[in-house]
Order: C-alpha cells, then structure tokens, then sequence
C-alpha cells in the first residue's frame, strides 16, 4: 500500500513539471497586452551587458533597467514562442531594444553568449 501511494505522488509530481514546462511559453506577454503597438516602437537601440537578476513572463533586469522578452521577440533567431532557451544571473546577453513608455525595454531580438 505505501509503494502505491509513493508511486501515485511520484505520477502526480512528474505531470506537474511536463504542465509547468509546456507553461512556460504562455506566460511571455504579447506587445498589445503591454499597450505598444509596433507602430509606436520608433528607434530600436542595441545593448550588451551581464544579466544581473532573471524575473518571472521573461522579464530580466540587466544595465539596472527592465528588459521584457516577448511573443513578438526572437531569441538566438528563433521566435520567443518556439525558442527553447534558458536565461540565468551572470549570463551575458546582446539585444535589440525598444523603449517602452513605462520606462522599460522591449526586446526584439535577443542573443545569448
């Protein structure tokens, strides 16, 4: 009965991590959500530096600043949505950037070292 039971947790565990992998992806907001348009995007601006914090829906701190990886964003050339990709404190990172109106940046294309 308690091998049952370990074996059950350890079932319901592992589709818990295979639903939060496939999660990840839908949680990186789009521009509209964000109130830009790609209209309203006017000079995109490039930027290097280290990444000094990772945070939550693709969002990551780097020059001080907020930087935010969207659906929209391409990532090492493959679109954010379809990109397999893992960002970490101390990584060091080229990008394209627009500014955004709230003071943060958009990342259109971003290039990991």
């Amino acid at each position: 009965m308690r091998y049952l039971m370990v074996v059950a947790a350890s079932l319901v565990f592992c589709v818990n991590l295979a639903v939060a992998g496939q999660d990840v992806h839908r949680g990186l907001p789009t521009l509209s959500s964000l109130g830009v348009n790609f209209t309203d995007l006017m000079t995109p601006e490039a930027h290097e530096g280290v990444v000094m914090e990772v945070r939550g829906a693709g969002s990551f701190i780097l020059r001080e600043k907020l930087y935010i990886i969207c659906q929209e964003s391409d990532v090492d050339g493959t679109p954010a949505n379809q990109a397999k990709f893992s960002l970490k404190k101390g990584d060091t990172v080229k990008a394209t950037v627009y500014r955004l109106p709230n003071k943060t940046y958009f990342v259109s294309e971003l290039e990991i070292k």
